[in-house]
């Protein structure tokens, strides 16, 4: 194994956020918008899904800061017309490229060998269910696409039971059970209704359903990990993609090492102290990331990111590569919330400016900036007020708001700047 490359880690950052498409030269204005949002999955893998709308729909905010403003209508012919797009579990609910089904469909294949006998009280309430299972299959088989409102159930079962919000919703809980199986799929959606269908009658006839070894799966799938992460230890490449779904991930990583797909990096920091763990970059990406170390021209942007973008999705690897602490209190009660319900973080060229508590109004067609946290130290960057500036118009733009209003929870000389510019 080759010695690792001495990195500082200002350049790993820079390589993260090139790898996904949130620097300036990695921009996709000559592309038609299809194929923008295409070459957007090709560098991320994965889009994560999420109901809550306080702003927009996750996926949707995701693509706006890559692309800008863009026809949301053309994700859902991907999706469900063209069928260049699935949806299915990557390190989330996800948008998924089709040309990684055969990752998934291993993985399925692997939950419907032991699912109904894994002694789990799921596969035991499978098992009590049999009636059930049988009955929305035939469901499928006879009438088509179903949402799961369309199912009545005429047999009788064991109701499911839990703690969450599944519970008595026995309906959902089985498709749930199929859709992990891959025998269905997502044939539509109309907001958060999802559309089920057959996986043997939506899947399009040209999708690669060939099986694979556990070996083959992980050896395909880790590298497109690390190239979507740009620089990450084994447990960033546990944590993405496909999350926690690599076997012997250890002994891959060896592998890869030996055979030059990956290399060992050293990271170092402005203080010249070694970053902890180890450290890899996909070989592919080892003379752009030494480039970026020497890049005295390179360009980042300003822009708002959805709280549970790609780039800031694993919370315990943005502390050690941007010294951001950052955790979504959608779930937290009000009282003990430090930033607000749905915060979107700010990044600046190749840091973390703050973070701003943003809600859309759609009734009265008003985005609101209620509060702006910036990162400690960085209230004295006020020449980027203007890109602040540009980046809250554009995402006002793209969700239809007529007026940005500006709470009062903000640095004074900030929300100045930010209301002259608004």
């Amino acid at each position: 194994m080759p010695s690792p490359l001495k990195i500082p880690l200002k350049a790993a950052r820079r390589l993260a956020i090139h790898k996904q498409l949130l620097d300036s030269h990695a921009l996709l204005r000559s592309e038609t918008d299809k194929r923008a949002i295409r070459k957007v999955l090709e560098a991320l893998r994965c889009i994560q899904i999420d109901p809550i709308r306080a702003v927009e729909r996750t996926e949707l905010l995701a693509l706006w800061s890559r692309l800008g403003n863009f026809d949301p209508g053309l994700l859902n012919e991907l999706l469900y017309t063209d069928r260049l797009f699935f949806e299915n579990w990557a390190h989330c609910a996800s948008i998924c490229l089709m040309d990684d089904y055969p990752l998934f469909h291993h993985r399925m294949q692997a939950f419907a060998a032991t699912s109904e006998t894994d002694g789990s009280r799921t596969a035991q309430w499978v098992k009590q269910n049999g009636a059930l299972l049988a009955q929305i299959r035939e469901e499928f088989r006879t009438r088509g696409p179903l949402a799961s409102q369309d199912i009545t159930v005429d047999v009788p079962h064991v109701p499911w039971h839990s703690t969450g919000w599944t519970s008595g919703r026995s309906v959902p809980r089985m498709l749930d059970h199929l859709f992990f199986r891959g025998e269905l799929m997502v044939a539509q959606r109309s907001g958060n209704r999802k559309v089920w269908h057959l996986t043997d009658e939506f899947l399009p006839p040209w999708a690669d359903r060939t099986s694979m070894t556990p070996d083959e799966f992980c050896r395909r799938a880790v590298p497109l990990a690390l190239k979507a992460l740009g620089t990450g230890t084994a447990r960033d490449i546990r944590q993405h993609f496909m999350r926690r779904a690599y076997p012997d991930l250890e002994s891959v990583l060896a592998s890869l090492a030996a055979d030059g797909t990956i290399l060992p990096v050293e990271l170092v920091d402005s203080d010249n102290r070694t970053m902890p763990g180890s450290w890899m970059v996909h070989a592919e990406d080892a003379e752009m990331l030494q480039r970026l170390e020497a890049d005295s021209n390179w360009e980042g942007r300003t822009v708002l990111l959805s709280p549970f973008d790609n780039l800031i999705c694993d919370r315990r690897r943005n502390l050690p590569l941007f010294g951001f602490d950052f955790t979504i209190e959608i779930y937290v009660p009000v009282v003990k919330r430090r930033y607000g319900y749905y915060v979107l973080p700010i990044l600046a060229g190749d840091s973390m400016l703050g973070r701003v508590d943003t809600e859309m109004d759609r009734k009265r067609y008003e985005l609101h900036f209620k509060a702006l946290y910036l990162e400690e130290g960085r209230k004295q960057d006020l020449h980027l007020a203007d890109c602040l500036v540009r980046t809250m118009r554009d995402l006002g733009t793209f969700l239809g708001a007529k007026r940005i209003k500006l709470g009062r929870r903000m640095p004074v000389k900030w929300r100045q700047a930010l209301r002259s510019g608004l």
